[in-house]
């Protein structure tokens, strides 16, 4: 069997490193698509025979950089199951540069071994995010257990994303994609949300990253598509967008400060909470030490 992850990239830093040599252990082949094109030519960029870089669809068709960005993975993927099929690769994984497959090789052989599957969807949980970091899959330990928002108190935010998890897709001529948590046109039935594996997804995990993202926006819409029966749900997008542009216009970003802040448990809560099952606490990048093995528990 083989088993290959596309994604979407942008913005790279030295910490893509560490995500291309985690997922290196679970895959046979990554596809990098880099949605700024100048980025092909990073000198940091790990080189493999089995990791294959593009430059990312340009496509725009929205005023909003969220919409244009998912309707630019969609087409990568495309591109992405013409390379498959070249290749005899047998499962496709769309996740993206922000999140890691927690799993073991011979987890994902047997979901996909069976013939009657063509879709698995995963659980994804979410990490809390630290102040500063150079690698947030080194300092993020702590991760929003999905299913628990009715029993989170600390802000108004659980999650700060999204809920709906990630897919993976068996290869064959029709498969594509339909936005970024799912694929069309599978053949067979779709696993959904099985306790493990599952994907753990780094968003927002600093106060660097947030701004850089929150500047890369701009004043997107309250809707998906600007289609106003469409209304974005997740309301952390719209207050982080109007906490940031606020800011921006008065030059004064210590309410953004306070804002972010507030994102980060104290210590001591946290381990309250992973007592009490709303929040896990791990390790993924252990199975990078020589002889490690993925784990589910720091």
């Amino acid at each position: 069997m083989k088993i290959a992850i596309s994604t979407t990239v942008k913005n790279l830093d030295s910490s893509f490193n560490t995500w291309v040599q985690y997922h290196l252990t679970l895959v046979d082949q990554l596809f990098v698509f880099c949605d700024n094109h100048v980025e092909l030519q990073l000198p940091f960029l790990p080189k493999a025979s089995n990791i294959h870089y593009f430059p990312g669809s340009q496509t725009r068709l929205y005023d909003s950089p969220i919409d244009n960005n998912m309707v630019r993975q969609d087409e990568n993927i495309q591109q992405t199951v013409k390379a498959c099929l070249d290749m005899g690769i047998d499962w496709l994984i769309h996740i993206d540069m922000d999140e890691l497959m927690c799993a073991t090789r011979l987890e994902l052989e047997v979901l996909f071994c069976n013939p009657a599957v063509g879709q698995v969807l995963f659980t994804n949980h979410e990490a809390i995010p630290v102040w500063a970091s150079d690698n947030v899959f080194e300092d993020c330990r702590y991760f929003k257990v999905n299913g628990q928002h009715n029993r989170w108190s600390h802000d108004p935010w659980f999650f700060l994303a999204y809920v709906n998890g990630k897919g993976a897709g068996r290869v064959h001529p029709g498969l594509c994609s339909i936005g970024p948590h799912q694929f069309g046109n599978i053949k067979g039935e779709t696993l959904k949300y099985l306790p493990k594996p599952f994907v753990l997804h780094y968003p927002n995990c600093t106060f660097d990253l947030w701004k850089r993202k929150y500047e890369n926006l701009g004043v997107f819409s309250d809707f998906w598509f600007s289609d106003p029966n469409k209304p974005n749900t997740i309301t952390f997008y719209m207050a982080s967008r109007d906490v940031y542009q606020q800011c921006v216009k008065t030059g004064d970003f210590t309410e953004a400060e306070a804002f972010f802040n507030r994102l980060i448990p104290p210590p001591e809560l946290m381990e309250q909470l992973v007592a009490q099952g709303i929040l896990m606490k791990l390790d993924p990048l252990r199975k990078l030490a020589p002889h490690g093995s993925p784990v589910y528990e720091a």
